[in-house]
């Protein structure tokens, strides 16, 4: 009994060792691997590892010979300036890094104090505990050495709260700076507001007029929100139709082709060739026209679903149908009924009619302050009407489905989300608990002995259970709850994709902290200390002080297990598989295209929470571990590095919501930072230190003190809006183009910065092919003076594009139909195909697509901006 006892005790004590040793190993060497891969496939594989420098906008294309070379990814653009980085990134993704930038220099500093100082406290001369708990606080017996803990405890938490401070001050310097740029005044998104919950009465635009005109510059144009949720339904029928006809049409020209090769003699005819006498005694009365003498049976071909469900089609009798001849007869009528919907639909918002008409509105003004200050001010007299207000709304962020609610529905829908996701985090604990105890196998085994087995294993297999498999456990738990997380921010009423993700961003965040901080710890010092507890219930507050420290070694394993997602993010295994099998999969000119042009994007939603915990993990244990602090440096280091390559060459997000999601970052550093002080004063008091508790709890006071000052009372209102000093008064009033005419004084401004300065700073970064794009204007809109102009739309779309008129207009009411997109071949098969397409009435086209006698697809990308018919998607 006494040997079982013995081995028993000397696997506990080497398990945090092994634990480590094993994951320090394991991430070496996958990592290695991975980063080698990458860098040998990088150069030779731009598509997926610098599609940014041929694709996209050209001022958004980063130099190209600065990243060449092995290490080019970390060497390259290393000088670019803010400015430039700011024009090809946006300012979400600059203040992002700028996030990981300043955690990078600040763990630096952390490890220069803590390592020399704590780790000589813990393990010298004290309690002795084995392997890395050594090293802990834990280990700790002699309260005047928890003075040194303390002093550097408070120096931390100093330093992390002016971090978060000047980092806001900065941000805000930033904003005004990109607001004020001409390229983003010139834009419609400057200029226009969301207005929801519009009560009944005041919806009518001559109404909505008279209340806005008020404002500096007037208004230009208003957009009334209308509800065509059943037309959405068809336009996106009408886009997989679209798709499927292409791809009926491509087989079709493939079948044709290998017919021909294999000496089929009319199927390689042009249509002038083909007498029509011929054609009609060779087409029989349910073979589709022109089809000349191209066998019936291999035409491309399917089953119609019976049920909505089409995986019963094979088995309830139905019978098989020509595909081309049923999807063009589906679609001309499809976009007979759209375009009928769509022209009635316009013409009744163009008179203002009432049916159909949401509870929202979107008005644009003819100067960026007159956006400001309607987006702040108090509207109505009524309660809770003309709110929520959104400012800076960009045509493709708008959540249509969610502008008819109330501001009181959406209270009521916001509260039971909120609900919802607390019985989620309630249930959400008991998978991470267990996935947590796997760490402290040595217990779970005392209380089920059939897996003392376990032990027999090899020390390196039991550190990986210990020390790999809870990590990965928990990161593919919090891989799930995003998906679930969305919905609920959608069902909360969120009108913009840029708020949903910021809800997500916080949710996210808060199942992070209760989960990976709290729960975790919990679970792996309270699991550890149960039988001790049960034996002595008495001294539980001596044993968690010495049990609690020790999840550190769970968190080390944790950070060095997230290094590995490092080369991962780089490597991009996904997109570079895909990219292989999408030349073999992709059939259809548009797939081709998908495949070749379409660029990754980073969810701030998923990425944000992770990089924010892992910092209060870091910040944390600083003084409870101080051997995780080296890791954090290296942590935030190369994810500095990588997500710098990501942006400039990869990432390209669709929507920049101007770095408001940095206060989400500072918000979320302040939470870390106020649980590193409890969590301190709450070993200090278990540790029975009086004097270190007492001051504790004054830098606990003081830090929530200065957060809430800095946060509500000083920098709130700065954080999104542009303040009235950067606006100059132009003839006449403010001049209509808002910023940029600026105050030429020297007022001292965020940051120390005054004003003109930072207007200065803007004009710096003038792109005059924007400018000159922007200098159009030409049209008709609601007026500051008159007003006798009922509304901004032309209900007609001329060239190519959606105008801006029609920018706010329901995409559902002014999505044409895409164009059939097939390749030209060079037989004339080709052309036959269109021939009958116009015949239907429905569009085509075969711009840059070309098919070879294999049947093989090619699309000239370099000369399309878009694909046919995305154009009208803007």
């Amino acid at each position: 009994m006494s040997d079982n006892n013995s081995g028993s005790s000397t696997t506990s004590t080497d398990a945090s060792v092994s634990t480590f040793v094993s994951s320090l190993i394991f991430t070496i060497a996958v990592s290695a691997a991975l980063f080698l891969t990458f860098t040998i496939l990088r150069t030779r594989v731009p598509r997926v590892y610098a599609p940014k420098t041929y694709m996209g906008p050209e001022r958004e294309r980063p130099d190209t010979t600065s990243s060449s070379g092995l290490i080019g990814w970390v060497l390259g653009t290393r000088h670019m300036n803010e400015i430039d980085f700011i024009n090809r990134c946006g300012l979400d993704a600059y203040m992002f890094l700028e996030f990981m930038n300043k955690s990078f220099f600040l763990f630096i500093g952390f490890s220069v104090l803590a390592i020399p100082i704590l780790i000589p406290l813990n393990a010298y001369n004290q309690l002795s505990l084995e392997g890395l708990n050594q090293l802990t606080i834990a280990n700790v017996a002699d309260q005047n050495r928890l003075w040194g803990h303390l002093i550097l405890t408070v120096l931390f938490c100093m330093t992390t709260l002016a971090m978060g401070i000047l980092g806001v001050r900065q941000y805000i310097t930033r904003r005004q700076r990109y607001l004020l740029t001409p390229h983003h005044t010139q834009s419609l998104q400057a200029t226009t507001i969301l207005v929801c919950g519009i009560p009944i009465g005041e919806e009518t635009l001559q109404s909505l007029h008279s209340i806005f005109s008020v404002f500096p510059g007037g208004v230009k144009r208003i957009w009334p929100a209308y509800s065509a949720a059943d037309l959405q339904k068809d336009v996106l029928k009408r886009v997989t139709l679209t798709e499927k006809l292409e791809t009926a049409e491509c087989a079709l020209i493939r079948s044709k082709l290998k017919y021909q090769a294999a000496g089929g003699a009319d199927a390689g005819r042009r249509p002038s060739e083909a007498s029509s006498t011929n054609m009609l005694n060779q087409r029989s009365a349910t073979t589709p026209a022109g089809l000349d003498s191209f066998p019936s049976e291999k035409r491309p071909q399917h089953r119609p679903a019976v049920f909505p469900m089409s995986l019963f089609t094979s088995c309830c009798g139905a019978k098989k149908v020509d595909s081309v001849s049923t999807y063009r007869r589906e679609l001309s009528g499809l976009n007979n009924s759209i375009v009928t919907r769509q022209q009635a639909g316009i013409a009744a918002m163009h008179e203002n009619e009432d049916q159909n008409k949401l509870s929202a509105t979107f008005v644009q003004f003819n100067s960026q302050l007159g956006a400001h200050l309607a987006a702040q001010a108090v509207i109505h007299r009524k309660t809770l009407t003309m709110q929520p207000r959104h400012l800076e709304v960009h045509p493709k962020d708008v959540i249509w489905e969610n502008l008819g609610y109330s501001l009181k529905q959406r209270n009521i829908r916001r509260a039971i989300a909120a609900v919802l996701a607390f019985l989620l985090i309630a249930f959400w604990t008991i998978p991470v608990t267990f996935v947590a105890s796997i760490a402290k196998l040595d217990v779970i085994v005392q209380y089920a002995p059939f897996l003392s087995g376990v032990y027999s294993l090899p020390n390196a297999v039991v550190g990986i259970i210990q020390g790999i498999l809870p990590p990965l456990g928990l990161a593919l738990l919090m891989m799930i709850l995003p998906v679930i997380l969305y919905k609920l921010a959608y069902f909360g009423g969120a009108v913009l994709n840029t708020h949903k993700t910021l809800t997500v961003v916080t949710s996210y965040h808060w199942f992070s902290v209760v989960h990976v901080l709290l729960v975790t710890t919990l679970a792996n010092g309270i699991f550890a200390a149960v039988q001790q507890i049960t034996d002595n219930p008495s001294a539980i507050m001596e044993m968690l002080a010495t049990t609690l420290p020790q999840a550190s070694t769970f968190f080390l394993s944790f950070i060095l297990i997230s290094l590995i997602k490092i080369p991962m993010m780089l490597l991009q295994i996904g997109p570079l598989i895909m990219h292989r099998v999408s030349k073999f999969l992709a059939s259809t000119p548009r797939k081709v295209y998908m495949a070749e042009r379409t660029m990754g994007f980073v969810d701030w939603g998923t990425t944000i929470p992770v990089h924010t915990i892992a910092f209060s993990i870091g910040l944390i244990y600083s003084t409870i571990q101080p051997l995780i602090l080296p890791f954090m440096v290296i942590y935030f280091g190369l994810f500095y590095l990588a997500f710098r390559y990501q942006f400039l060459y990869v990432y390209r997000q669709p929507v920049d919501s101007g770095g408001l999601v940095y206060p989400r970052i500072v918000d979320q550093i302040y939470v870390g930072l106020i649980i590193y002080e409890i969590v301190m004063l709450g070993l200090f008091i278990l540790q029975k230190a009086a004097g270190q508790s007492a001051i504790m709890g004054v830098v606990l006071l003081v830090t929530i003190g200065a957060i809430v000052i800095s946060r509500d009372k000083v920098f709130k209102p700065l954080i999104q809006y542009l303040p009235v000093e950067v606006f100059e008064v132009g003839d006449g009033g403010l001049s209509s183009g808002g910023a940029g005419h600026h105050r030429n004084d020297n007022h001292t401004g965020v940051g120390g910065r005054s004003s003109k300065e930072v207007a200065r700073e803007g004009k710096e970064e003038v792109d005059l092919e924007s400018q000159a794009a922007a200098a159009s204007t030409g049209y008709r809109g609601l007026g500051s003076t008159s007003g006798s102009s009922a509304l901004a739309f032309d209900p007609t779309l001329s060239g190519k594009g959606v105008t801006e008129s029609m920018a706010f207009v329901n995409p559902a009411l002014r999505t044409q139909e895409h164009s059939v997109w097939i390749p030209q071949d060079h037989t004339g098969f080709t052309d036959q195909e269109v021939t009958e397409l116009n015949s239907a009435n429905i569009t085509n086209t075969t711009e840059a697509a070309t098919i070879d006698e294999k049947g093989k697809v090619t699309v000239g990308v370099e000369q399309l901006v878009v694909a046919p018919g995305d154009e009208f998607w803007g």
